[in-house]
């Protein structure tokens, strides 16, 4: 008989096999992963994560044993670009049962969004159900909801993003005041940030 590896053996074996160049864990990531961030760093970031995708199905698929333990790098990344994806997410996430010690809610680390503003209201409930996240990337696409919805969605979106959150890229019209609120309770353990779209809105009337 084969003898079986220790299971956490192999998770550090699937971990190096999927490395995306972010560890998600704070203890090992490192305290300045990007000395100049901008929008390419997140675009590669996420490119890289997809591509390890494959590898990361392809081993939910060797075994029972296999998929319980991939199936946590599964969900360390997620990227959303249509809604149907954010639906799923949501479903997936509300079924995990109460005595499951870790789950979906806990896995997902990585949120990266390309979502109509219209669609804000689901990415905050996303938001509110993954405990364990560590990076949040907003790109918004065109949208028809007026700017007072967009406005109250906003703030709802930026409520809900962790104060304990160290990757944040956000692409949109947003009021600098409504955002600096944010900056102040997760600087302590911001590692990367990248923004477009911030408003001044008392000396500024352009986006800066």
């Amino acid at each position: 008989m084969t003898p079986s590896l220790p299971t956490e053996l192999l998770k550090t074996i699937i971990r190096y096999a999927t490395h995306a160049g972010v560890d998600p864990y704070p203890a090992a990531t490192p305290a300045n992963p990007c000395a100049n961030p901008d929008s390419w760093w997140f675009a590669e970031f996420e490119e890289v994560n997809l591509e390890t995708m494959k590898t990361k199905i392809a081993l939910t698929r060797v075994s029972r044993r296999f998929r319980r333990m991939a199936l946590e790098f599964l969900f360390e990344f997620v990227s959303i670009q249509k809604l149907s994806k954010a639906l799923k997410l949501i479903e997936t996430i509300k079924k995990q049962s109460s005595n499951i010690e870790l789950g979906p809610r806990e896995w997902v680390k990585f949120l990266f969004v390309r979502q109509p503003e219209s669609n804000m209201r689901l990415v905050t409930k996303i938001l509110h159900l993954c405990r364990g996240l560590r990076g949040f990337s907003w790109t918004p696409t065109a949208s028809q909801t007026r700017f007072k919805d967009r406005e109250a969605a906003q703030d709802e979106v930026i409520q809900n993003i962790p104060t304990n959150i160290q990757f944040l890229h956000w692409s949109g019209m947003v009021q600098f005041s409504a955002f600096a609120a944010l900056l102040q309770r997760a600087s302590a353990s911001l590692r990367v940030l990248c923004t477009y779209g911030l408003i001044d809105e008392t000396t500024h009337p352009q986006p800066i």
